[in-house]
């Protein structure tokens, strides 16, 4: 690809307020804060979850670490009336400053890497351990898992509930040292759901930054995703969707088996390096290494499609090739009249544009906050790696049918009526 001389503007986002969200009944509703209009998001089956669940008895402290998005704004503030909340660690590459403003006064810090984030982590444990405060750690990447493996059993924590699946592995890989329940909703089906909108999202990003920067469509592109787990494959279906001409590569032969026998073209990292012009990881861990750039496509884009800066290697990337002109969410790089461009810094390219939006938060967050709840009011109290019970899961999911699914549903309209009074 080619920078095209007029495409160095400012980024900008136009949000369109309608009546309703796209393929739902609940209405997208603007919500006055502060006298001005924000999109953070409603939430209503988490909040006839925590009903049903009544007030938590036993008040127990929280350490958060998420996302700090507009779509997150709610959720913590439901978390802070049901748990003292002893900080919310934001994530750096996530952090939105309007949102942040509208948690105040909760204290959110903002930081400013993930090593950073691993030292505040650590030193809010430390807090409420020696405070003797009961607490529950909820997070999202597995920052915790190393440092709870090595300081064994600690003083107040009643458990740890993990959102991701990157997180999930580094507990996982630590399973036997853990003195306490580890609540995991990674691989939940419901979760998966998500999963599925990401993989739209980061397309949506991709698509955003080609039309951007370079003028162009996907239509007829070369893409390679590695990765075809759920969000690479549906990240592979919305590119075919574009029309893009997709090539998928997975170190799983199972995962490359059902890439080939829903009609894709199955290839090597090296032939995906040499051909495609976009080349979006998408496998949770490093995808994108030295054996990748070294044979690339002149003017090929690198995307994450990953949490953190994990799918490619930035360190080997930036001694070996020399950084160029930025312009807005790209950056060149250049080696021996061979260039490159890397989308949001080797970070998550969806989260440019809002990663995963609607219905399926709603479900996500009340999964997250089953977790915690059950955590808190001393219902898991099993030491290790586990998930919560099918039945629980399904109570939820048939409940988030309710509410997004049903037409006309009668819980759906006593919803929407109560709004509007």
């Amino acid at each position: 690809m080619t920078w095209n001389a007029t495409s160095n503007r400012s980024r900008s986002i136009a949000v369109a307020v309608t009546g309703k969200t796209e393929g739902t009944g609940v209405p997208l509703t603007p919500v006055m804060d502060g006298g001005h209009i924000t999109d953070t998001c409603r939430l209503p089956l988490l909040a006839e979850y925590r009903a049903l669940l009544g007030v938590n008895q036993r008040r127990v402290s929280l350490i958060l670490v998420t996302h700090v998005l507009p779509t997150s704004v709610e959720y913590v503030r439901a978390l802070a009336e049901d748990f003292d909340i002893e900080v919310v660690l934001a994530i750096s590459y996530s952090f939105d400053n309007d949102a942040g403003n509208l948690l105040d006064p909760l204290p959110v810090v903002r930081c400013v890497d993930i090593a950073d984030l691993e030292r505040k982590l650590s030193d809010a444990v430390s807090r409420c351990s020696e405070n003797g405060r009961p607490f529950i750690v909820q997070e999202i990447g597995g920052y915790f898992a190393q440092t709870l493996a090595e300081w064994g059993s600690i003083p107040g924590l009643v458990g740890v509930v993990e959102d991701t699946r990157q997180g999930h592995w580094r507990y996982l890989k630590v399973n036997e040292r853990l003195r306490v329940p580890v609540l995991s909703i990674a691989e939940s089906p419901l979760k998966a759901l998500e999963h599925h909108q990401i993989g739209r999202a980061i397309v949506y990003s991709v698509e955003r930054q080609v039309r951007s920067h370079f003028f162009r469509s996907l239509a007829g592109e070369q893409v390679g995703i590695v990765g075809f787990g759920d969000i690479g494959s549906a990240a592979a279906h919305a590119m075919r969707g574009r029309n893009a001409i997709v090539s998928v590569y997975d170190v799983d032969p199972h995962k490359r088996a059902s890439a080939w026998m829903q009609n894709f073209k199955v290839s090597t990292l090296e032939e995906i390096a040499s051909t495609a012009n976009i080349i979006i990881g998408c496998a949770g861990s490093q995808s994108i290494g030295a054996d990748v750039l070294d044979n690339i496509l002149d003017g090929a884009l690198l995307v994450s499609g990953s949490s953190r800066q994990v799918e490619i290697d930035l360190t080997y990337l930036k001694s070996t090739f020399e950084e160029g002109e930025r312009r807005g969410d790209l950056v060149q790089y250049v080696r021996d009249g061979q260039r490159l461009f890397l989308a949001n810094d080797g970070k998550p390219i969806n989260f440019l544009d809002g990663s995963a939006i609607g219905s399926t938060l709603d479900l996500v967050y009340t999964e997250l906050y089953a977790c915690t709840r059950q955590l808190a009011d001393g219902i898991t109290d099993t030491v290790g790696l586990h998930a919560l019970d099918d039945k629980q899961r399904d109570r939820i999911v048939e409940r988030w049918l309710d509410f997004y699914a049903v037409p006309e549903s009668s819980v759906r309209y006593a919803f929407l009526n109560a709004g509007r009074r």
